[in-house]
């Protein structure tokens, strides 16, 4: 028996955003915030050219959703084709799985020109609008792989266009009137990765907020601490994580930017007590800084971090460097360390 669908598109063109904010239902929406995908992508043999597979970049796509909703996704290592019962297919059905993979042709039909993945969507009527299937299609007459960054003309990032796609899976329409992932269009340059405030907004709305939600990004500055006393050439340190991968962390001093903090020094303590961030072994950042480039007495400083989504953070400590006034000390009777 075949099966009546919907069709929601992602391509390549960007369309221009007005600043409204105002996501988009399909008008279905899963009877409970739970399904299961069946994931075993084969294309290119299973793997990108980037070295993670198609599978791994795939669930990755379905945490990004996870983060930021109530709503979970459970997936199977078994491959079911999108195109399973579809009409002029040629798939039998296969128990109306949510299958996902890649396939030259929309399920028989040729691909639009611009058309990058689809996602088709089953639902029933009564006694509510409820989704009752979804089927991940990609476009496999394009290139792909995996990578951050400025969208390339021609290469598609599998892991953005699947996160695209599981937002329709979730229940989410196109929107075109603000900043989102749901956007109908991509464009060269665009870095947009994972749900915007508009997307997470519409997730919430269908699914509820997650339960535990975690921050976008935690940042702890460790040195100097609140209050410490500086002098000379010291450590500057601390640690952060980072739902998205992070783009800089930046050094203020008294409001005036100084210089950006190296990233990525080994934090197994941070990742004992956070392993629920990615990357959080490597979330340490720390630089040597001479304090006594400063006068003596109170200063600040700020520590801003950005992610690759343009999200930032900051955290700003008050100190006080002390200083001898003459770098030449001919009596010793005048130097006391007793602050230092």
């Amino acid at each position: 028996m075949s099966k009546k669908h919907w069709i929601a598109v992602a391509a390549f063109a960007l369309l221009t955003a007005v600043p409204v904010q105002a996501y988009v239902l399909l008008g279905a929406s899963w009877p409970v915030p739970q399904t299961r995908l069946f994931v075993d992508i084969d294309y290119q043999g299973g793997s990108s050219n980037s070295g993670p597979t198609w599978d791994q970049a795939f669930a990755q796509a379905t945490e990004e959703w996870e983060a930021v909703s109530a709503f979970r996704f459970d997936i199977t290592a078994t491959a079911s084709h999108p195109c399973a019962g579809v009409s002029g297919s040629g798939i039998p059905e296969d128990g109306f799985r949510n299958g996902v993979g890649f396939h030259s042709s929309n399920c028989g039909l040729p691909f639009g020109s611009s058309t990058l993945a689809l996602t088709y969507i089953y639902s029933t009527v009564q006694p509510a609008p409820s989704i009752t299937e979804t089927d991940v299609l990609f476009n496999s007459n394009l290139s792909w792989d995996l990578y951050s960054g400025g969208w390339k003309g021609s290469i598609a990032d599998f892991s953005r266009v699947a996160v695209h796609e599981l937002g329709h899976v979730l229940g989410l329409g196109h929107e075109d009137r603000y900043p989102a992932i749901m956007q109908t269009f991509v464009s060269l340059g665009d870095s947009t990765e994972a749900p915007l405030a508009d997307d997470i907004a519409g997730a919430t709305t269908l699914y509820g907020a997650p339960a535990n939600p975690l921050a976008r990004i935690l940042l702890r500055l460790e040195e100097p601490a609140v209050g410490d006393i500086k002098t000379g050439v010291a450590n500057l340190r601390g640690w952060v994580l980072g739902l998205q991968p992070l783009d800089r962390v930046e050094l203020y001093i008294d409001g005036l930017f100084v210089t950006r903090v190296p990233l990525g020094a080994v934090r197994r303590d941070v990742l004992g007590a956070h392993p629920e961030y990615p990357n959080a072994a490597n979330s340490g950042f720390s630089m040597a800084y001479n304090y006594s480039n400063l006068s003596a007495g109170n200063h600040t400083a700020l520590i801003r971090v950005y992610d690759t989504q343009g999200y930032t953070e900051y955290q700003q400590v008050n100190f006080r460097v002390v200083r001898f006034s003459n770098p030449f000390i001919r009596d010793s009777s005048s130097v006391s360390l007793a602050e230092a």
